[in-house]
């Protein structure tokens, strides 16, 4: 069974570090990519962010992954923890930014601990 990583995307997101990461490791895993977008952060993410990741994710299919992205509606972290289990999510890639996400779904479903990766900073580490 092919590997499956989400990398959720709200609207505390102010780079593209968790995507990338997650790019990376697809290719390594021969893995699938799900993007989580939450609409209601849209218009708080700027321009250029999403600019970008449509770029990334162009390329990304250009380069033979495979990569879903998913409009979200309802609160995050509940959409976080339903998706991973409707969709048996291997793993989950989060930016630094989004400690709070963490800590929600956690409260949701501490299940998910071992398959949470935090992408931080060089200089953080």
């Amino acid at each position: 069974m092919q590997k499956k990583i989400m990398v959720p995307l709200g609207p505390e997101i102010r780079d593209l570090k968790s995507v990338h990461y997650a790019l990376a490791a697809a290719e390594r895993l021969q893995a699938t990519i799900i993007i989580l977008r939450f609409a209601d952060g849209h218009d708080l993410r700027p321009t250029w962010l999403e600019e970008t990741l449509t770029d990334l994710v162009a390329s990304a299919r250009l380069a033979g992954l495979q990569l879903t992205v998913v409009e979200a509606n309802g609160t995050p972290e509940r959409e976080v923890v339903d998706i991973a289990a409707q969709e048996r999510i291997d793993l989950l890639v989060l930016s630094e930014d989004q400690r709070r996400l963490e800590r929600g779904v956690l409260e949701l479903a501490p299940r998910l601990a071992h398959m949470i990766i935090q992408v931080k900073e060089k200089d953080a580490m």
